[in-house]
């Protein structure tokens, strides 16, 4: 099954060369589809006559992707998931390339196969192309110099171009260099920039960013030009409990240190509230939140999904709510919660993720560094502590739940708690 705005996509992609697409679909619609359809039938053109386009292109596709987490769980979307449903159906299966954790010391081999025409999808993070450290391969040189250069550039969670801005990654801000190097290339590029969170200021800093020399859909009276759905994009099985404390009161005869005491009891007395709803939450789901509507369960083992929790800071994860959260649902057992944040080193973000994927913990505390992107169909309950920098990474973060809630099949729906 797949969605019309899916298809819209895709054809517009398909029969606009040398155009810019945005695409501001809500979280668990399928975007990553999209790209993986639109690659295959641009990239296997020449294998297959009778699908050709007009424009005759049948280069690779090349994915920015801002997150380390977001670029792990994307291999396994394409080179397992994607690569099954290819098999499945008789067709060859894509080439990926992903430069995450694993892969970012300098590998000639990488480079060579890319000059040569075959990988079918290469990913990276913007610093991989605007900052190439000296053990690292220098890719914008080696796009240069590709027998068939790419034919489209996807940008994943574009919209934190716009609300990042310049001064927390200001390499995405140099993309449209990018841009413009594979343009010189192949006139035919076409651009593709995705998020679930794309308001429309950061509509018009895409368009500004991105529209020289591509065609694209103007904004009319500030109306969106955008793929967006009509309906909203708050998705019908999230299940929304937010709770706001307006914070003590102090006398002026109180003391700074007793008001330093005071404070930090009221903040644990909000994490134990938040924890312990999440963990009768997650306590009282029955067997059907593991069934999927084919009747296969998501964990064969049964072992619970883990709970996630989110917060703006990574000193709170690590230290305050980590404790907390190992005392009261972890059993008192350290390695049973996790931390994933901006201070993560790369080695320990894949292991975590793993840990989290597979159910081996009871919880993962972290902030939006792992946020946008995971995709992990059986988790129902998430949680945010403290108040985040945007409405957009609070609903990154609620976006998380419920992704294989069966909403459109009829009684299997089920429901995430945020």
């Amino acid at each position: 099954y797949y969605s019309p705005k899916q298809l819209e996509t895709i054809s517009r992609l398909l029969e606009q060369p040398g155009g810019l697409t945005i695409a501001a679909l809500p979280t668990g619609y399928g975007k990553t589809r999209i790209a993986q359809y639109a690659t295959y039938l641009i990239r296997k053109t020449k294998n297959h006559p009778e699908w050709s386009n007009k424009s005759g292109d049948t280069g690779p596709t090349l994915i920015i992707s801002p997150l380390v987490a977001l670029m792990d769980d994307q291999r396994t979307k394409w080179n397992e998931d994607f690569g099954q449903v290819l098999t499945n159906a008789g067709l060859d299966p894509l080439v990926c390339t992903f430069l995450t954790s694993a892969d970012l010391e300098r590998d000639p081999s990488k480079m060579e196969k890319l000059r040569n025409d075959e990988i079918d999808v290469f990913c990276c993070s913007p610093e991989d192309l605007i900052d190439p450290k000296l053990r690292r391969n220098h890719w914008l040189e080696t796009f240069a110099r590709m027998k068939v250069p790419f034919s489209m550039m996807v940008v994943d969670e574009a919209h934190i171009i716009g609300s990042w801005g310049s001064t927390i990654r200001p390499q995405f801000q140099l993309l449209n260099l990018v841009k413009n190097r594979l343009l010189q290339r192949n006139p035919m590029l076409r651009v593709l920039l995705m998020s679930a969170t794309i308001s429309l200021e950061e509509e018009v800093e895409l368009i500004r960013l991105f529209s020289e020399n591509l065609r694209h859909k103007p904004m009319i009276d500030g109306r969106s030009s955008a793929i967006r759905t009509e309906q909203s994009a708050t998705r019908p099985e999230l299940y929304f409990d937010i709770r706001y404390d307006y914070g003590l009161k102090f006398d002026e005869s109180i003391s700074k240190e007793e008001r330093e005491n005071l404070t930090k009891l009221k903040n644990i007395e909000r994490a134990n509230i938040l924890i312990d709803k999440l963990s009768d939450v997650s306590n009282s789901l029955d067997g059907r939140w593991n069934l999927k509507v084919d009747g296969t369960k998501f964990r064969q083992d049964g072992r619970p999904s883990p709970i996630l929790i989110y917060t703006p800071y990574p000193d709170i994860a690590e230290k305050f709510l980590k404790p907390i959260a190992v005392d009261k649902i972890g059993y008192g057992q350290n390695k049973s919660v996790t931390t994933y944040t901006g201070k993560t080193g790369p080695t320990l973000r894949l292991s975590r993720l793993k840990k989290f994927v597979e159910n081996d913990i009871s919880a993962m505390i972290a902030t939006s560094a792992f946020g946008m992107g995971v995709d992990k169909p059986d988790l129902w309950a998430v949680g945010y502590y403290g108040m985040p920098f945007s409405l957009s990474d609070l609903y990154q973060g609620f976006g998380r739940a419920a992704r294989g809630s069966d909403w459109d099949k009829r009684y299997n729906e089920k429901s995430g708690y945020c």
